[in-house]
């Protein structure tokens, strides 16, 4: 097409280029005044419904991918028989020309093959293999950004059946036509023989194609391609340091891994391949002591563990353990999350490694039906499995021996042999926070949020309390018996810090100050977490007391719950760590209307989190929102009129995005056991509204302003319905309390209702109740719900099922049944629904990208980091 000419209602400026999978132009984007890049099947091809299909799957692919180093579609369309996908306009050169020139540095290659693998691992975790990567297919931006291109032979793993035989094809130059899909030189063996290719053909060629930025020429070649194809097949290629000695031995390790024949010995994920090259990039300078697995030696697992002193080979996934009387290098490697589970901020995701290192207990959320399961890792097997019957599991942690593991579930402390069998009971424990298993059959757990520690024996009875509170808003939890099997350490709140105390004497001693869990490591070191930071410190277990500073031992932050006082790692007595990093969710604010059509994103995405909330007159909203580098999170307002976002608190970490005043002249907000008052045009620092014992949660105004109500936790961890009057004396009184979670409270527009959320039914349902004599109370929801709130003429309720939105109507003080409006993306986060006062907006928070992947990352021989 010539320049000038209109494909729909984009302008042709010039033609970028031609292959087999159609012609790519720029062209010009009148509404957005951007450059964009089309790409166009003509008329004659879209008959060929093999090109068809593999353009209808390119613009499928891409269209649910959104990740920085993968090409953004923004459009598809028909124009005289011809489709075209629309997406973005990158100014730059191929990785190609860019190899034109010879072999790039170690420090580009490096950044190069990062971006890339940051990239394959989004598309993977998506279903996606992209089945033709090549450096023709690799773009570098002038930023010097590597975008992945061409999704034209993409596979979607979840529906494709295996790869079958194509006719003869035009192709791109340097793909061969005939039997298989792929492009000759960098095809995996798998591809070559006409199998199914799933993401490790991807790692394949990734390997091939950082192969070729270091050196400079193809890892597979041939005086023909039947002979590439023969190289892929059974040779491997020169080893990178006959052609530069300057290679990293590490990252020629990293190429040779990524280049098995077999697939299972190759990485297992793209995800794995990033966080190795993050070590060499800069990105984790202590990281890269971490060694690849040298991937030609393959040993039986029963000659592995007969060898004491032989340090065995720890593959991705963890095929293989390791121990050695040698000092080893540091080896650092993720289990990735089973398919369709993941951590969220909700309460769980706890991860647990047992003392023999051989195993690793965590809980994942089911991204389907919400519910926390128990998963067990062997680490001699390449997936995770499910343990059955048990839908709310959390904070698992192991028996000495490594042969059961215990956990928290249906209001109960349970055990399960790892060998096999149904869980069995040990006592209740309404909501646990942690155990430890000493050798003599006694656990010590932490039943509930605010309580002191109970010990029982593993096999059942009656608990015994073990240390005592100071007052209600006191906890002691996550608890961790020394070796002496006697003494404990365990994190308390109010007064603040871990402590050290033992099965004859509970007076417990002081050790720090820190609001972390903490674990002991013989034969002196003390591990907790400081501001996401896993710090070491030396600790005599005789004389109970710590000697000199704690240091940091890991690059790489530990995600920190602060308000559990628990972060996320374990080790094991054979010199195994296991964590969680740090992870932020950017999620982009989309507006939604009430059938469910998408109206449009609002200027900026970030990492955004729980329910937004609009102000009175719809015109604002209030974001709560994590700062990446302090972890602490703040509240920003949102301003329709100039599309503007500013921020309100600074470092506040407040528990949600706060409540408008009727007036929208200031915002409440709650941090824990405390209320704030923000006044919105004000540059002064916030005002303490109300003080508490126990933690409490501001959730809406009546609408004269005379009344607050909040959330308030009580000594059983459960929640109650409180009113704050906002004039006189200001005393608080109880409004709803039962033996039930009974919490988000709010006022009905004319302040005769009270629109709150409790389980007494055993799930979470949407009830409402008279004010101010809660003397009745009407059950709205039938399925289940959350998120409740009045419409602002109270004559429709609004909640959230799950994924579905839902209303109700509201007329002379009766209440309608529950109707669907729309269902909500299932990918868009839960606690992320903001509903406009009129009821005919909706904002939800859907996820752009992750910082990190879900994940858990695995680190042997750690101790050596302490010698750094």
């Amino acid at each position: 097409m010539p320049a000038g000419k209109k494909l729909g209602a984009y302008e042709i400026v010039e033609h970028l280029g031609s292959g087999g999978m159609g012609v790519v132009y720029r062209a010009r984007d009148p509404k957005f005044r951007r450059d964009v890049a089309i790409k166009v099947l003509p008329a004659d091809f879209a008959k060929d419904p093999d090109r068809l299909q593999r353009f209808e799957q390119e613009a499928q692919a891409i269209g649910i991918l959104n990740h920085p180093n993968i090409l953004s579609v923004y459009d598809t369309g028909m124009a005289d028989g011809s489709p075209y996908l629309i997406s973005e306009y990158v100014e730059g050169e191929t990785l190609r020309e860019k190899l034109a020139s010879g072999a790039l540095t170690q420090r580009k290659a490096v950044d190069y093959a990062l971006q890339l693998a940051r990239g394959l691992s989004a598309a993977h975790d998506k279903g996606i293999v992209h089945r033709d990567l090549k450096p023709e297919n690799l773009m570098i931006a002038k930023d010097g950004r590597v975008k992945i291109l061409d999704f034209g032979l993409a596979k979607l793993i979840q529906n494709d059946p295996s790869i079958g035989p194509l006719t003869q094809l035009p192709t791109t130059p340097g793909t061969q036509p005939g039997l298989v899909l792929g492009t000759v030189g960098y095809m995996s063996p798998e591809q070559v023989r006409g199998k199914i290719a799933d993401h490790r053909s991807d790692i394949f060629t990734f390997g091939s194609i950082l192969y070729e930025m270091l050196t400079g020429v193809r890892a597979f070649r041939g005086e023909t391609p039947a002979d590439t194809l023969s190289a892929i097949l059974q040779k491997d290629p020169p080893d990178i340091s006959e052609t530069n000695r300057n290679i990293s031995p590490v990252l020629s390790r990293i190429v040779n891994h990524c280049l098995e024949k077999d697939p299972e010995q190759r990485f297992h994920s793209a995800a794995d391949i990033a966080f190795h090259l993050e070590s060499l990039s800069g990105a984790s300078e202590r990281s890269a002591v971490a060694t690849i697995p040298a991937p030609r030696t393959k040993l039986p697992v029963w000659k592995i563990l007969s060898f004491a002193a032989m340090a065995t080979l720890a593959v991705m996934a963890f095929l293989y353990y390791q121990k050695s009387t040698k000092p080893q290098s540091v080896l650092q490697l993720s289990i990735d999350l089973p398919s369709g589970n993941n951590f969220t901020t909700e309460q769980g995701g706890e991860i647990s490694i047992s003392p023999d290192g051989k195993y690793v207990a965590f809980c994942a959320m089911n991204t389907t039906d919400r519910k926390w399961r128990l998963w067990l890792r062997p680490m001699g097997l390449a997936s995770a499995q499910m343990i059955s019957g048990i839908e709310r599991a959390s904070a698992p942690f192991w028996s000495p021996d490594s042969q059961y593991v215990a956990f928290f579930a249906d209001k109960k402390l349970k055990k399960i042999k790892i060998s096999g069998g149904p869980a069995q009971t040990i006592c209740d424990a309404p909501d646990g926070r942690g155990g430890s298993w000493n050798q003599d059959g006694t656990i010590i757990f932490a039943p509930q949020p605010y309580s002191p520690l109970y010990k029982v024996t593993a096999t059942g009875g009656t608990p015994t309390q073990l240390t005592k509170v100071e007052n209600t808003q006191g906890s002691h939890r996550w608890p961790f018996f020394l070796p002496d099997g006697k003494h404990f350490l365990f994190t308390s709140q109010t007064p603040n810090g871990i402590y050290v105390a033992s099965l004859e004497d509970t007076q417990p001693k002081q050790i720090n100050s820190e609001i972390s869990n903490s674990m002991f490591v013989k034969p002196n070191t003390l591990l907790f977490v400081r501001e996401g930071n896993l710090l070491a410190q030396t600790f005599d277990p005789k004389k109970l007391t710590v000697q000199g500073d704690a240091i940091p031992i890991l690059d790489q932050r530990i995600n920190h719950d602060e308000d559990r006082f628990l972060a996320f790692f374990s080790v094991s007595h054979e010199n195994s760590m296991i964590y969680r990093p740090q992870t932020f969710t950017i999620t982009q604010p989309t507006l939604f209307d009430r059938t469910g059509k998408k109206i449009g994103p609002i200027s900026q995405a970030g990492t955004f989190r729980l329910n937004p909330n609009f102000s009175p007159d719809g015109r604002q909203i209030g974001f709560n929102r994590i700062d990446t580098e302090s972890g602490k999170s703040d509240i920003w307002r949102y301003e329709f009129a100039g599309d503007r976002f500013s921020r309100l608190t600074v470092q506040a970490d407040p528990n949600g995005p706060g409540i408008w005043a009727p007036d929208q002249s200031y915002l409440v907000f709650s941090r824990r056991n405390k209320l704030f008052r923000k006044q919105i045009s004000a540059a002064s620092s916030e005002e303490v509204l109300f003080e508490s014992s126990q933690y409490v949660t501001a959730t809406s105004f009546s609408n004269d302003g005379k009344f607050l109500l909040f959330s308030y936790q009580n000594a059983r961890g459960d929640w109650d319905i409180w009113v704050l009057p906002l004039s006189g004396e200001r005393k608080p009184f109880k409004f709803i309390e039962t033996p039930y979670v009974d919490f988000l409270g709010k006022f009905s527009p004319d302040g005769k209702w009270v629109l709150f959320q409790s389980d007494a039914t055993g799930q979470m349902q949407v009830y409402v109740t008279p004010f101010p004599d809660a003397n009745q109370q009407i059950q709205i929801s039938t399925e289940g719900g959350t998120t409740a709130l009045w419409r602002m003429d109270g004559k429709e309720l609004l909640y959230v099922n799950k994924q579905k939105v839902m209303s109700v109507e509201v007329q002379d003080g009766r209440f309608g049944n529950p109707k669907l409006l729309f269902e909500r993306p299932q990918e868009s986060l839960i606690y992320s629904v903001g509903i406009a006062p009129d009821g005919q907006r909706y904002l939800l928070l859907l996820p752009t990208a992750d910082q990190y992947t879900d994940n858990i990352r695995f680190v042997s021989n750690w101790t050596q980091l302490l010698k750094k």
